[in-house]
């Protein structure tokens, strides 16, 4: 069961016009920030927990890195896939300052921890809607982030996290099926407490 929470005054983004988007005949996507909806019962089967479980001790040397790099690109490809910056073709991107990078880092290492305990209820939703998005997506200067930035990083992650599902060659890959499985249903779960459906 989802229930909306009550309305609130949403701080409008403003983003400039894109030149080129990366989607062919897509839907053009809110510009405003969102709350997203308060996610009341669990949504996921307990094997999918299980798998997810599994796959975070498998990550357990590698889960600070993994936070550092979506905290590092998650908000850039988002501005990039929209075609409002350019990618650097050098390699040479600027970065934040440090405090902001230390902060986003923080919420992507608690936002990836959760996910990957199966820890999907009511304190999950408000703690992913309130701290852990707003804090990796949203400008310094609106309280949530558009939309697009979202839908952007959830894509992001579910690559990025797969990539280290299938890192070497077996001779069965039914566990990695089963994890990859987990990935996608616990990330779709959250793209649509963000009202972003995926269509499979």
């Amino acid at each position: 069961m989802q229930t909306k929470t009550p309305s609130r005054t949403k701080s409008q983004v403003f983003v400039p016009s894109s030149t080129k988007s990366l989607k062919e005949n897509a839907v053009p996507l809110p510009q405003t920030g969102v709350l997203g909806k308060l996610l009341t019962d669990l949504e996921i089967d307990g094997r999918c927990v299980k798998a997810l479980q599994e796959f975070r001790y498998q990550l357990r040397y590698r889960l600070y890195d993994i936070a550092e790099h979506l905290a590092t690109r998650c908000r850039r490809v988002g501005l990039e896939a929209e075609g409002l910056i350019k990618p650097d073709p050098f390699g040479e991107e600027a970065t934040p300052r440090a405090s902001i990078r230390k902060l986003r880092r923080s919420a992507a290492l608690q936002w990836l921890n959760a996910t990957l305990e199966g820890r999907f209820d009511s304190e999950f939703s408000r703690l992913l809607r309130h701290r852990w998005i707003p804090i990796m997506l949203a400008d310094y200067r609106d309280a949530h982030p558009a939309p697009f930035l979202i839908e952007s990083f959830y894509n992001y992650a579910e690559g990025f996290l797969t990539s280290y599902v299938f890192d070497k060659p077996a001779e069965s890959l039914i566990a990695e099926a089963w994890t990859l499985h987990a990935i996608r249903q616990a990330l779709d779960l959250q793209r649509r407490i963000f009202g972003l459906e995926w269509d499979r």
